[in-house]
Parts: C-alpha cells; structure tokens; sequence
C-alpha cells in the first residue's frame, strides 16, 4: 500500500500550472483564485487563516454555517482540479516503475483533492476504483482511497428535484445519499460548479478543518476510510509519502498505528513521528528517504 499526502502532491515535480499548494499556503491561493472567497472571509478573518493556518480559519468561521463553509469547498475542489502532471513528475515515474506490480494487489491511499495521482495511473493504463475493491473486467483497474474525498466527486440532483437557498449552522453534515458524477477533468468539475441547480451543494471532500467531514455523502468518504483500514490489515508493506505526522488526526494514525506491515515513511521529518512510534505504534516503522523524487530507494522497497 502507497498513501499519499500533500507533501507527495506538492513537491511532486513538473505539474501546470505549478504544483498543489501545501495546507498553509492554500488560503493565499484560494483568495487570488478566480474571484477569490468571500469578502468577509478575507477581512474579517483573513488574520487567522494567516497566523494560524487553515484549520484555524475554518474553525473561527464554523459559527456562520453553510455561508462560509459552502464557497470555501467550492473554491477549494475549482482550484485543486486544475492541476496536471508533466513529464518528469514523480507520480509518473512511481507508476510507471510500479506497473509490473499494480495488478497484484497494490491499493493507494491519498489525502490529496487534487488529481495527480488518478492522471499518472492513466498514463499507465490502470483505471482508478475509488473506495472500493477493483474489479476485474471490463479494464483493468487499482483502488484508490480518497480518505478525504476529492474535488471530482460531484453530487447530483434528478431533474425534478430543486434543492437552494438553504443554510446551514450548528452542523457538519448537511445531507448524505446525494447520487454522484465522478469526473475526470476540472472542466467538468468546472461546468458543474457553473450549473444554478448546484450552488448549493459541494463536491465530496472534508472540509480542511476540525473533524475532516464532507458537508455531503460523508457516508463515501466513511466507506472509502472502512476499506482502507482493512487493506491496512492485510498489507505487508505500506509506504507513507508526504503525510506529516498531525495527532489529532486519529482517522488516520490510530489505524496506523495497529497495522501488523511495516511502515516506510518518505518525509523530511522524521522525527517529528517519533512520539507516535514510541507511544503508540506497534509495528516496524523505519524512515526510506527525505523525499518523493528518491524513486529508486521508494521503488525498490515497494516492490520486495
């Protein structure tokens, strides 16, 4: 197993327009991206999600409800999508060395919104079967557990359903059970995000604070979480690429750190899991390389 966090998708190599942003540069982008958030947002609050990151921000803005939360998670996914693989990515070239492999029981994990890693199976063949097993015909396919959801998965509504001018406050979850589009490109998500029908709906992705939780279809995320900590189960060797050591994010390090493989972290920080080693985990944990670009020390490992 291969999980992915925003360090894998940032310092991934050549992308357009450049790579995702990580978490604390995200509110920058978010503010300059196609008319940018909400004026109250940036005024009232902008100080926040500055000095105190993205978490922060949304949980000072929490109070306002659906007001604040629903053209963040839109913006958010517009953004996000629109990012492409080039030639010399590391996703690329982590696929393209993994391909031997990939029908054997290779699952991905990423915590990522963006697209890369859906784009770099593409180019090898491979489609990718969100949250759940793959099957084997009619082509061939790989899981990939989006544990946070992702800016392509789009609620919808039958024709004869109106759905609008709706708030939100005091809750996380605003509806779940919506039927979904699963898309491919961000000029899909964009022409969704375009459709009056929709302005009230977000894609399916956790919101970037307190909890993770996706104001819609939470249920899919829950889904793609349950499998992943069954595959965690059965995986021999789990390799952890650009995912910083966060402890309340106990969805993710609890499962973790239960898992009987053993666990190959490709971060800078080392050290900053040592805590959660020596606390909590049970198993073999060992650092593999400082960063996404040593592919041969990550490929040569993945492959044992």
């Amino acid at each position: 197993m291969v999980v992915f966090g925003a360090g894998a998708s940032r310092y991934s190599g050549p992308c357009t327009p450049e790579c995702p942003p990580l978490g604390n540069w995200l509110f920058e982008k978010l503010v300059e991206y196609k008319g940018g958030l909400p004026k109250k947002l940036v005024t009232e609050y902008g100080h926040i999600f500055r000095d105190d990151g993205f978490e922060a921000g949304m949980a000072a803005v929490a109070h306002l409800g659906s007001d604040a939360v629903i053209p963040v998670q839109r913006l958010t996914a517009l953004y996000l999508s629109q990012f492409k693989i080039e030639n010399g990515n590391h996703y690329l070239r982590l696929m393209a060395g993994l391909r031997p492999n990939l029908g054997m029981g290779v699952t991905f994990g990423t915590l990522n919104y963006d697209l890369l890693l859906e784009q770099a199976l593409s180019s090898v063949g491979w489609n990718s079967r969100y949250q759940t097993p793959p099957r084997a015909n009619p082509w061939p396919e790989v899981s990939v557990l989006k544990l946070h959801g992702s800016s392509n998965f789009l609620p919808k509504l039958e024709r004869n359903i109106v759905f609008e001018d709706n708030k939100f406050f005091q809750t996380t979850k605003y509806a779940d059970g919506l039927p979904m589009d699963i898309v491919n490109s961000h000029e899909k998500v964009q022409a969704w995000i375009n459709e009056p029908r929709y302005r009230d709906l977000t894609p399916v992705l956790s919101v970037y604070g307190p909890g993770k939780t996706s104001p819609y279809n939470q249920s899919f995320i829950d889904h793609g979480q349950a499998y992943w900590r069954e595959c965690l189960l059965e995986a021999k060797i789990i390799v952890l690429i650009g995912i910083n050591y966060v402890p309340h994010d106990t969805h993710l390090f609890e499962p973790l750190a239960t898992a009987p493989g053993v666990i190959a972290v490709v971060n800078p920080d080392y050290a900053s899991y040592s805590p959660w080693i020596r606390d909590q985990r049970k198993g073999s944990t060992f650092h593999l390389a400082s960063a996404f670009e040593e592919i041969e020390k990550i490929l040569a490992y993945a492959k044992l």
